[in-house]
């Protein structure tokens, strides 16, 4: 399912029209989802593509880089692991982090702390690194 900020399914259908759903927990969105307005509040993410080049220096990155992501409330949904690239550049490890808005993520990605620990990343690895705002 995709939510868009400001979306309102009476917008996108016409008045009056829900397809069946008689309110927004039918759609699996509770109240503590929603703004007074009905409308959802998207979460950020900072999405890095990275391949090391450096593994013992890189541990150095991941020690100091975890306590300022949380510090903004960064929560990890995908640290390495298993993955498959059917299409676009090759990267190694995959990490994913949700914040509960795109401005926490702009934060934190920003903060002078984490731009010098992410220098140590920048020294020893090949990485791609998006701030994107989503569900």
């Amino acid at each position: 399912m995709r939510i868009i900020r400001n979306y309102r399914l009476e917008d996108h259908l016409g008045k009056g029209a829900r397809h069946g759903f008689d309110n927004l927990r039918e759609l699996g969105l509770d109240q503590a989802s929603t703004d007074k307005k009905d409308r959802i509040m998207p979460k950020g993410y900072v999405i890095a593509h990275v391949s090391v080049t450096n593994p013992e220096a890189y541990q150095e990155y991941v020690a100091r880089d975890t306590p300022i992501i949380a510090s903004y409330g960064g929560r990890p949904l995908a640290r390495g692991g298993r993955s498959e690239e059917p299409e676009g550049p090759q990267f190694d490890r995959h990490v994913i982090f949700e914040f509960d808005d795109f401005e926490q993520a702009k934060a934190m990605y920003n903060d002078p702390a984490y731009q010098e620990v992410a220098q140590i990343r920048r020294d020893n690895s090949d990485s791609m690194i998006v701030l994107v705002e989503g569900v």
